[in-house]
């Protein structure tokens, strides 16, 4: 249950009635719509033709072998298993 102001639901029933639907079901797909938006934000990001393309090259370099980094992984690696 949400509770709302008086003008905020009569603003959701406005808003329902020229949609057509009751405002459960405003709520609902508006609430699913503004979701899938957000977690949209969080997965694609955009960038430029230049910036892609130097992402792209970045990704295709052969990664730095950082020694402390590859200790600390076995170590890890050993623990978790145990």
């Amino acid at each position: 249950m949400v509770r709302v102001t008086r003008e905020q639901l009569d603003l959701f029933k406005d808003a329902a009635d020229l949609q057509g639907q009751t405002v459960s079901d405003f709520a609902v797909t508006t609430l699913i719509a503004k979701a899938h938006d957000v977690m949209a934000e969080q997965r694609v990001f955009r960038v430029s033709g230049e910036r892609w393309e130097e992402l792209l090259a970045r990704l295709d370099e052969r990664p730095t072998v950082r020694p402390n980094l590859a200790d600390a992984l076995r170590m890890h690696s050993k623990r978790v298993s145990q």
